[in-house]
C-alpha cells in the first residue's frame, strides 16, 4: 500500500504506541535524547524560561 492508496485501505499505528509507558520511554531514548529537535526557525525568539511561540504551520515551507 502506497501513500496514494484509497482511504479504505488505510491503517493506523497500534493504540499501545500512544498509551504504553515502555513505548514512551523507548521513544524518549531513541528520538528525543539523541539529538536536537527543531522547534522553530531563526526568526523564533525564545529568550527566557517560560517563553512560548505559536507558529502558523500553514505559513512555513521547507524545501529540500
Amino acid at each position: 500500500m502506497g501513500i496514494l492508496a484509497p482511504i479504505e485501505e488505510a491503517v493506523t499505528p497500534l493504540t499501545s504506541w500512544y498509551t504504553d509507558p515502555s513505548f514512551f520511554h523507548l521513544e524518549l531514548d531513541r528520538v528525543f535524547y539523541r539529538g536536537w529537535q527543531v522547534v522553530g526557525n531563526n526568526n523564533t525568539k525564545i529568550c527566557y524560561l517560560g517563553d512560548k511561540f505559536c507558529p502558523n504551520p500553514n505559513a512555513l515551507s521547507i524545501d529540500h
